[in-house]
């Protein structure tokens, strides 16, 4: 079986060098985009079997809608990231089709297990 390709959307380096780490201990092959201007085009080259988006990046708030587009071109599920936990953010969230969000900071064992649950929820619809 080959490894499962994760795109990691996420502008700030260090969070993004701690996922690609973690995703490859677990037997993942990540993938990262710092910006939302190529997200689909990169998205679209390594054909996802799932994607980190983080809910903003570089401050722009067209992240959920460059997902829901990722989502229904490839129908890969979709994990978004964020450090807001406020009610409009959720809210935009939940009104998507993505699988699930995970709260900046997290550690290891919550983010592979998101990830897996993520994956397996998809594979099973």
């Amino acid at each position: 079986m080959s490894e499962l390709k994760i795109l990691i959307v996420e502008d700030e380096g260090i969070i993004s060098l701690e996922i690609t780490q973690i995703l490859q201990s677990q037997g993942y092959q990540p993938y990262a985009v710092f910006s939302n201007e190529d997200v689909i085009e990169k998205a679209q080259e390594i054909q996802p079997n799932l994607v980190l988006m983080d809910i903003k990046l570089n401050g722009e708030d067209e992240c959920i809608k460059k997902a829901i587009k990722i989502r229904e071109m490839m129908n890969v599920p979709i994990v978004y990231l964020t450090g807001c936990a406020d009610k409009t953010t959720l809210n935009a969230v939940k009104s998507t089709t993505s699988c699930d969000y995970i709260l900046k900071p997290f550690d290891e064992e919550e983010l592979v297990s998101t990830i897996e649950m993520a994956l397996n929820k998809h594979n099973s619809i």
